[in-house]
């Protein structure tokens, strides 16, 4: 099954992505500038979604991971901002980063979703004074 509707959220550097998560770096000439986590994450998600064909699928299973990074870092920095500065402050975090304008490309086939998961768990650990943890998450 083809399901063009997913398409609007493949645009611009997506197809980079996603043709990563498919052929590797292999294919394409400027690849390396894109980070392998992301593509990783669509190449073991896609095919929990056997009756699309490979491109819907990709597409899908890059904007449902983004869903979960994306929540997944909300509970990182809800939990950090409360810590540091009190759940009056966490709450209007939380609100900032639901209403954003920028906050659309964490529903997009962009990185950003996947980078601000492991940039607010390397700072929550990192302030709980698990370092090595913290490290290890900022490296991803």
């Amino acid at each position: 099954m083809n399901l063009p509707v997913l398409y609007g959220l493949a645009r611009w550097d997506s197809g980079y992505y996603l043709g990563i998560a498919t052929d590797g770096y292999a294919s394409f000439q400027h690849g390396y500038s894109f980070r392998p986590l992301f593509p990783l994450a669509i190449r073991a998600l896609y095919p929990a979604f056997p009756w699309l064909d490979v491109r819907s699928a990709e597409v899908l299973a890059g904007f449902l991971w983004n869903l979960v990074a994306v929540g997944i870092a909300a509970f990182y920095l809800e939990r950090l901002t409360k810590q540091l500065l009190g759940p009056a402050i966490a709450s209007s975090t939380l609100l900032l980063l639901a209403v954003y304008p920028s906050t659309f490309f964490f529903t997009v086939i962009y990185s950003e979703a996947t980078c601000i998961l492991f940039i607010a768990a390397s700072f929550y650990y990192l302030e709980k004074g698990r370092i090595l943890l913290a490290g290890g998450l900022g490296f991803l």
